[in-house]
C-alpha cells in the first residue's frame, strides 16, 4: 500500500434522499456537511477522501446521502486528482543492446533487429532468400508514453538496390516489458506485426578482422585472410583474389564487410554481412557486383555458415 494525502473537493450538490441512510461525521453548519470516507473504490490503492457536500436544508431536514452514492463521488474524486495508478513504464528507455524479433502479418518467417548505440542491424533467418531482409544502418529511438515508442531505421542498401536510401518509421506498442505489436511504414509500403525483446547478454562482434581467418561455407569454401593495414585475401579453389577492406559493427551481433577488389577484378565490389551466433562463428549472406552502379543488384550472392579464428 502507498499513503496518498486526503484529497478535498467542495461540490455544490443538492441531494434528496431519505435522512436514514447514513449517519455523517460532524453536524451540519452554516448549510455545509462534512463527510470522510475509505474506501478501495477499484483505484489500486486505498484513498481516503473527504466531502464537503453543499445541501439543501431549507426545510429543515438534514439530506442524508446514501455509502453506495458517497462511494461514487469519492471513485470519480480520486479519478479527478489522479489518484489512479498510473500505467507501468513498459517501453525501455534505450534499445542499445537490446534484440527485437519481429513476426509480420501474414509471413511465416521472422526479422530480428539488433541494437547498438545508434547503429542497428537487420537480418533474416538461415532460409531467407530475400537480400533485403540483410541490412544495417543508424536508427534512432523514441519513447513516446510509458507504453509506446517510435523507431526510425535508415539505411543505405548494399545487399540489393545498391546505394539507395530506405527510412523506415516502426510504432511500437508495448503489451509487457518483453512483447507487443508494431505497425511499420516507409516511402513505398506499410505493415504490422508482433514482436518480443529481449537484451543481448554479450558483444560477440570483433573490434577488427585484423590477423584472423575466416572460413565461409566449410570445406570447399573460400578462406579470407585480413591484415592490419586493410588488405585482404580470398582462395578458394586454387585460386585467390586480393582487394581492400573495411569492417564495421552494427550491432552486438552483426558486423558489415566492405570489400573492394585489386588486380584483374579491379571495380568489382562485395559485401559480407556477418550475424555472429558466438564469438568464433554465425551465419553469413554476401554479395558482388561486377561494375556496381546505384541502385544496381548484384551479379551474384551466397549464403553460408562462418567460422572465424
Amino acid at each position: 500500500m502507498h499513503s496518498r494525502k486526503i484529497q478535498e473537493a467542495n461540490l455544490n450538490l443538492v441531494f434528496w434522499l431519505k435522512p436514514t441512510i447514513a449517519k455523517w461525521l460532524a453536524k451540519p453548519s452554516d448549510r455545509r456537511i462534512i463527510a470522510k470516507t475509505t474506501k478501495k473504490l477499484n483505484l489500486h490503492h486505498e484513498h481516503q477522501v473527504k466531502l464537503e457536500i453543499l445541501v439543501n436544508t431549507t426545510k429543515g431536514n438534514l439530506m442524508k446521502l446514501a455509502i453506495s452514492t458517497l462511494a461514487l463521488i469519492a471513485t470519480l474524486v480520486g479519478l479527478q486528482n489522479g489518484l489512479a495508478k498510473p500505467p507501468a513504464n513498459l517501453a525501455p528507455v534505450s534499445l542499445a543492446g537490446y534484440e527485437i524479433s519481429t513476426k509480420e502479418t501474414g509471413s511465416k518467417g521472422t526479422i530480428t533487429f539488433t541494437y547498438g548505440a545508434n547503429t542497428f542491424a537487420q537480418a533474416g533467418s538461415s532460409s531467407d532468400t530475400n537480400l533485403n531482409d540483410f541490412t544495417a544502418g543508424d536508427y534512432t529511438y523514441l519513447p513516446t508514453s510509458p507504453t509506446t515508442g517510435v523507431i526510425t531505421n535508415t539505411d543505405v542498401s548494399f545487399m540489393e538496390d545498391l546505394g539507395t536510401t530506405n527510412v523506415v518509421a516502426v510504432y511500437v506498442t508495448f503489451k509487457s516489458t518483453s512483447a507487443g505489436s508494431y505497425t511499420w511504414t516507409n516511402n513505398a509500403n506499410y505493415g504490422s506485426g508482433t514482436f518480443k525483446l529481449s537484451a543481448l547478454k554479450k558483444n560477440l562482434v570483433p573490434d577488427t578482422l585484423a590477423g584472423k581467418i575466416l572460413h565461409l561455407g566449410g570445406n570447399g569454401g573460400p578462406v579470407m585472410t585480413f591484415d592490419n593495414a586493410g588488405n585482404y585475401s580470398s582462395t578458394q579453389h586454387g585460386l585467390t583474389h586480393t582487394g581492400t577492406y573495411t569492417f564495421t559493427q552494427f550491432s552486438p551481433t552483426v558486423g558489415v564487410i566492405d570489400q573492394v577488389f585489386t588486380g584483374d577484378e579491379a571495380g568489382a565490389i562485395g559485401y559480407i554481412f556477418m550475424d555472429f551466433s558466438s564469438a568464433k562463428g554465425g551465419y553469413g549472406v554476401g554479395n558482388y557486383y561486377t561494375t556496381p552502379a546505384f541502385g544496381s543488384n548484384p551479379d551474384y550472392d551466397g549464403h553460408a555458415n562462418f567460422t572465424l579464428k
